[in-house]
């Protein structure tokens, strides 16, 4: 887990961004399968060549999608909302590349106002006990009755 610097005073909403992959598992999953794997860098860095075409720089594996592609499209979300909240973005992965294991728990998300989970690869699986009606389907976490509109609304306050 870790969070970034305070920014300007906002409006001091506590935001998470949840990272619901295993990077251990993503990173040595089968290249000759492709189903329920995310790509590997080397099948998608067409989208930014020839920025992430050299293999010297860049892991070309499914480590490197995930830390050039998927996290960087994260960055943006996370810094403009550190600035427009005045408060550090919790980050957290399910399961980090050094083998370090943070489940979505009720500790975890305790103190903030708004989680965005996400991406989880399709062969990743959730629990859910149908007898907590707090919780959602496929979910362990309790939701507000009416969630928010979107990060758009959440950072307006509109």
């Amino acid at each position: 887990m870790s969070t970034g610097e305070p920014g300007v005073a906002g409006t001091a909403r506590r935001v998470g961004v949840y990272y619901a992959w295993s990077r251990p598992t993503e990173r040595t999953a089968p290249l000759g399968v492709i189903e329920n794997r995310f790509p590997a860098l080397f099948e998608s860095r067409r989208i930014l060549y020839p920025r992430l075409a050299d293999p010297d720089r860049f892991d070309q594996g499914i480590g490197g999608f995930l830390e050039h592609i998927l996290r960087r499209n994260f960055a943006d979300f996370v810094e403009g909302t550190r600035v427009a909240t005045g408060t550090p973005v919790l980050e957290a992965e399910r399961a980090a590349g050094d083998g370090m294991h943070t489940p979505l728990t009720r500790e975890v998300v305790s103190g903030l106002d708004t989680l965005r989970a996400g991406p989880r690869p399709a062969g990743c699986e959730t629990v859910h006990n149908p007898a907590d009606r707090s919780t959602r389907a496929g979910s362990r976490i309790p939701w507000p009755e009416k969630p928010g509109r979107g990060t758009r609304r959440m950072l307006s306050g509109r």
